[in-house]
């Protein structure tokens, strides 16, 4: 397969044209390099310990995991978790960001771990709208805006505030 740019129509005509043989070698090393920038990026964006570690093991099928696998603080919690008929049930019938927060505060330390691999997406997807909801806001004819009361507003507009948390934070203040 390697060598064979059909699919490629622009760079397989300029390959077969074949006039400077060096500017080719230079468009291949410029290609290649780009290609492993971008790798390096992917490699940075998506680590490779989510393939097959005993975290993404127990966060994609907790009960077909091996309890050597799991670190020994958290062995005694892990196996009160696969001999949980009730869990097994819900983790067949529930999505598995579902079945993690259901169950977090019955097994909080075998949960924490693909908790912790299930925030690192919603975060990257909430910068990541926000990016997006800027680029909308902020066009070329409207470059001059000030963002922040926009990008706060905009991205706000799904979170509840904890009302009762923010009351009991409030201090007095005192007169001058």
């Amino acid at each position: 397969m390697s060598g064979n740019f059909s699919s490629f129509h622009r760079l397989n005509d300029l390959l077969d044209s074949n006039e400077d043989q060096e500017l080719l070698d230079e468009w291949k090393k410029v290609v290649l390099s780009q290609l492993s920038q971008l790798e390096s990026e992917f490699e940075r964006y998506f680590p490779d310990k989510f393939n097959e570690t005993w975290e993404s093991k127990l966060y994609r099928s907790p009960f077909n995991i091996d309890v050597a696998t799991v670190p020994e603080n958290i062995q005694e919690e892990f196996i009160d978790l696969r001999n949980d008929s009730t869990a097994k049930d819900c983790f067949l019938t529930e999505s598995v960001e579902g079945f993690w927060l259901k169950y977090k505060d019955a097994y909080p330390n075998v949960a924490a771990t693909p908790i912790r691999l299930l925030l690192q997406f919603s975060t990257t997807y909430l910068c990541e709208s926000g990016f997006s909801t800027m680029t909308v806001i902020k066009t070329k004819y409207r470059n001059r805006l000030d963002l922040e009361n926009d990008m706060r507003c905009a991205l706000v507009e799904n979170i509840v505030p904890n009302i009762k948390k923010l009351v009991s934070e409030i201090q007095c203040q005192s007169s001058h």
